[in-house]
């Protein structure tokens, strides 16, 4: 603007006028004040956001009235541009971390204005400016004060105000802990016996001449079963706060022995004092006794009963019973006889009419826990029926009454099939059943032959589930069955049970873990499977309709790929009736 129309302006237009108001203006950054003339009134000015007046030394936060001879100091706002950073150790304080953000700042100046009576000082952004950096010692400095001494990395901290900024950087770093190396224990002979020892189920099954072949792994006196190897102290770290960090001591292990292993060089080795078979059970290290029957195990041999593993290189024939604490291997078949075993069981051709028991007693809790699981679903069915009884109008009561006496009826007969059970366990067992399970079950057959109100019944179901608590808190088997073909048999155990040839034929498997018939052809036919795995079978059932039953545990799976009319599959609690052939069958607890 020319300064001769802005003496226009402040004077109104007319350069003579004795009269006129005084005038205020922002030009070019600066405040100008023009005072009044005659009876003009003066000029005032008002601070903007940011803007602080001083008139005449003393701070004005609202409307002034200025003039010339004012003394005016105007304060604008300030952004200084810095960097602003953060620092973070690790929960372990091995590491220590550094962000920085930059932030810029900004200059402000007056905004121009027209001339008027009145104004208001408005700042506006001048320009912007980047952080000048700042000196590194500075900051490591400050680093330290927070506590980090030790382990900073100078040119880290540059580059997370140069290159890295905006990124979390690592800026210290400890020495770490050196782990120690715990003790530990080799057993030599695992890795040996994983080497003589073949699989289950040969590939050449049906070409394999099995008295030629060694099936088992054997050790003989003197053999190192196991040794210990020295542990390996940790060396000590330091945190970035220079503190010292002691490594943990190491494990120590001790190698637990039972029978026919000695320990040497104070406790350093396990050496087998006998032959057999070394087992590792449970955190022990024993050797199991090796009895190989050349020929069939019949009248001449008369029944076998041996603390250890039995190897019979023939049949087992009708009516003779073997007994082993450890695992039983028939080369020949089992022909109407008896195999009990503590261990797998392994008979490479057939089981004719015969029993197998694999696992010991703990195929006996499997067989009681599936009892067990009956009774409480029938106690719950009373239980439910017992509180209807009682809320129900009595037009439906007769029903009730009628529904409670048969549930009653089933329970006098679940108490003859406990009864009979543990007389049976107790009379071919004895002291290996625990006294705990034995003294329970006849406690729960004596309160099934007095039934009363619905408090028996509670105590019923609490006994039941303590019984079930204990059965299910043991240890899982790795014990199994293994058999080639299987006709009007019986198969108990603890753990799997493989049927790796033509299938079973009227035969009766109770199963602790998974049933699987994958042979050729692989059927089952007829007969019961009773699992708490999965079940596999090629072919269920027959085109005769032969009535086969399969159940398996809740959440577990029944697969076949061929299942014949009157095969019933059990899942839990649901049920599928086949009613004509069906392929494919896929069956577990979530089906619908």
């Amino acid at each position: 603007m020319s300064v001769k129309r802005l003496m226009k302006v402040i004077t109104g237009g007319g350069g003579n006028q004795e009269d006129s108001d005084g005038k205020v203006a922002v030009i070019g950054g600066k405040l100008k004040i023009w005072n009044p003339r005659g009876r003009g009134r003066y000029p005032t000015v008002t601070p903007g956001k940011g803007v602080q007046i001083y008139l005449n030394g003393s701070l004005v936060e609202d409307t002034v009235v200025v003039c010339e001879e004012d003394e005016i100091e105007i304060r604008l706002p300030s952004e200084p541009a810095e960097f602003i950073y953060q620092v973070r150790v690790s929960e372990d304080k091995f590491t220590a971390f550094i962000k920085v953000e930059k932030k810029a700042g900004y200059c402000y100046c007056l905004q121009d204005t027209e001339p008027g009576t009145s104004i208001v000082l408005r700042a506006a952004k001048k320009e912007e400016k980047e952080p000048a950096l700042p000196p590194i010692d500075r900051i490591i400095e400050d680093i330290k004060r927070q506590g980090i001494v030790f382990g900073i990395d100078r040119d880290a901290v540059s580059r997370a105000f140069s290159v890295d900024c905006g990124k979390e950087v690592v800026i210290a770093q400890g020495i770490p802990v050196t782990p120690p190396v715990d003790e530990r224990i080799e057993y030599i002979f695992l890795s040996s016996q994983e080497e003589t020892e073949e699989k289950i189920i040969p590939e050449n099954a049906d070409r394999v001449d099995y008295r030629e072949q060694r099936k088992y792994f054997c050790v003989e006196p003197g053999e190192v079963l196991a040794l210990k190897h020295p542990p390996q102290f940790g060396k000590p770290g330091m945190n970035v706060y220079g503190e010292a960090v002691e490594p943990p001591l190491p494990k120590f292990q001790e190698i637990r022995v039972k029978d026919n292993v000695r320990l040497m060089e104070a406790g350093k080795k396990a050496v087998a004092v006998k032959s057999g078979r070394p087992v590792l059970k449970n955190g022990f290290l024993f050797v199991l006794p090796l009895l190989v029957i050349e020929g069939n195990v019949d009248m001449s041999t008369g029944n076998v009963s041996f603390k250890g593993d039995v190897v019979i290189n023939g049949n087992v024939q009708e009516g003779m019973k073997v007994r082993a604490t450890g695992m039983v291997e028939v080369l020949g078949s089992v022909m109407k006889g008896y195999v009990y075993a503590g261990g797998p069981v392994i008979i490479r051709k057939n089981v004719i009419g015969g029993f197998v028991c694999a696992g010991g007693v703990l195929a006996v809790y499997e067989k009681a826990k599936t009892l067990l699981e009956k009774l409480k679903g029938e106690l719950e069915l009373i239980e439910s029926v017992v509180a209807k009884k009682n809320k129900e109008l009595s037009s439906r009561n007769e029903l009730l009454v009628d529904l409670l006496a048969t549930a009653q009826k089933n329970l006098s007969q679940m108490a003859s099939a406990i009864k009979t059970f543990t007389e049976q366990v107790s009379r071919e067992h004895g002291e290996a059943v625990d006294y705990f399970f034995i003294e329970t079950m006849k406690e729960i057959e004596r309160e099934l032959r007095t039934p009363g109100q619905r408090e028996a019944i509670n105590r019923l179901q609490e006994k039941v589930n303590e019984v079930l608590l204990y059965l299910n808190s043991g240890p899982a088997s790795d014990v199994y069955i293994s058999a080639s073909n299987c006709h009007n048999a019986k198969l108990e155990s603890a753990g799997a049970v493989v049927i790796r040839g033509k299938g079973c034929y009227h035969t009766e498997i109770l199963a602790g873990g998974s049933v699987s018939v994958m042979g050729c052809p692989g059927i089952f036919r007829g007969g019961q499977i009773v699992a708490r795995g999965d079940v596999v079978v090629k072919e269920l059932g027959c085109p005769a309709e032969t009535i086969t039953n399969v159940q398996v545990a809740p959440h577990k799976r029944i697969s076949a790929e061929k299942v014949y009319p009157n095969s019933i599959l059990r899942v839990g609690p649901q049920i599928m009736r086949i009613q004509k052939m069906t392929r494919f069958v896929d069956f577990s607890g979530g089906d619908d």
